[in-house]
């Protein structure tokens, strides 16, 4: 029975003991009717008021969370009225996430009393979810009419794709940077490392003409060397590439992996952007974001990877890195580093790639769920990406 027909049962019933207090003749008879009448009516007004003694809001508008990692979900209810409501059931919609035990609360509320309600989950999948609605119940007055309102109260969680550990290895980039290497090419003046003693050969403009003048021999100046590069990451979420056997799993590691690069490259406080062939719901074209600098902007492209879906038909990914709504017709900043993540593909696909490649941009490949495969491309560095618990690389 839903609860208008509940309702109007009892608005019947109410009716029925109204006109037997009325007109039935035998008083005793008036009296039970009269009784049934009262406990009817404040049965029929309990389940109008209580509804409406509850005030809900969340501690939280969004929570954002890395995959397989716990969420604690936190809302409070007060009630307005001056009497004490007994007996409420309140039970909080999981939405998309796995609560460790079931969202059900029950207690009393004393007049203008304030509760706080938590519970945890588990955030198994990547994704946008939206926790709620609170639902509110119990009996009225006598246990004649049960009373029941949703509240809406809606909170949203964003669930970041999980990242690994990566070790990867920096041998070309420009000048002056935050990435120590060991390639004298790259010193940066501005990096005082040591002294030392002339050696012929030396650079004129590397001698210390004060400290080689109070010492009475030449000595030469060391500066520690550094590069940085624009790093780009171009993810490949095509589904007709990915193999039908285990393609959610391939795609989600590959989104997983594109995560990892934002986190590693973004730490080492390297220039990020993301051009993806993928699609966000509520939003037109492909997934893109621009190369910038900070921690900021590395969340905002964990956002992007968070809310991506893979596309159903066949796109030419790689040409995202240079044009369309990424670049705009721009050129990509100098230097910068092009990492491709994607299936294996066919010959005829790879065509994209090897255009990169041509065009003399420092391009790397990291093929999802598979050994590199690059028949007839050249001038390409490419890494096998492992299924294991970290993202294992061998190239």
């Amino acid at each position: 029975m839903s609860r208008s027909e509940g309702r109007a049962g009892a608005w019947a019933v109410l009716i029925l003991f109204l006109l037997a207090f009325l007109f039935v003749p035998f008083r005793s008879l008036r009296v039970v009717a009269g009784l049934f009448f009262l406990v009817e009516a404040l049965s029929l007004l309990a389940a109008y008021m209580l509804p409406r003694a509850f005030v809900v809001t969340r501690r939280d508008e969004v929570i954002r969370v890395n995959r397989l990692q716990r969420v604690r979900i936190t809302l409070t209810l007060r009630n307005r009225f001056v009497l004490p409501i007994r007996s409420v059931l309140v039970t909080d919609g999981p939405g998309g996430i796995f609560p460790l035990f079931p969202a059900v609360f029950l207690r009393s509320f004393q007049p203008r009393e304030e509760a706080t309600f938590s519970w945890e989950a588990e955030a198994r999948d990547r994704g946008e979810f939206q926790i709620g609605p609170v639902t509110i119940s119990g009996p009225g007055p006598f246990g004649i009419l049960a009373w029941r309102v949703i509240h809406g109260s809606p909170i949203r969680v964003l669930v970041y794709p999980a990242v690994f550990p990566l070790t990867l290895e920096h041998r070309k980039g420009l000048p002056a940077g935050n990435i120590a290497v060991l390639n004298r090419l790259y010193e940066d003046v501005s990096r005082f490392r040591s002294l030392r003693e002339y050696v012929p050969g030396d650079e004129l403009r590397r001698i210390n003409w004060k400290v080689s003048a109070r010492l009475g021999r030449l000595h030469t100046t060391e500066y520690n060397p550094s590069l940085y590069f624009p790093v780009l990451v171009l993810l490949n979420l095509c589904a007709p590439d990915y193999p039908l056997e285990g393609r959610y799993p391939a795609i989600e590691r590959a989104i997983e992996l594109a995560g990892s690069l934002v986190v590693y490259f973004a730490g080492m406080r390297q220039e990020v952007g993301l051009a993806a062939a993928a699609r966000i719901p509520g939003e037109s074209g492909p997934v893109s974001v621009p190369i910038r600098a900070g921690t900021s902007h590395g969340v905002r492209i964990l956002e992007a990877l968070a809310r991506a879906h893979a596309v159903e038909e066949e796109m030419d990914f790689a040409s995202l890195a240079l044009g369309g709504s990424f670049t705009r017709g721009a050129p990509l900043p100098t230097g910068t580093r092009i990492l491709a993540v994607t299936p294996r593909l066919s010959r005829e696909r790879q065509a994209g790639l090897q255009a990169l490649a041509h065009k003399g941009l420092h391009l790397e490949v990291f093929f999802v769920a598979g050994v590199p495969s690059l028949p007839g491309l050249l001038g390409v560095v490419a890494h096998g990406v492992g299924q294991g618990e970290e993202i294992d690389l061998h190239g």
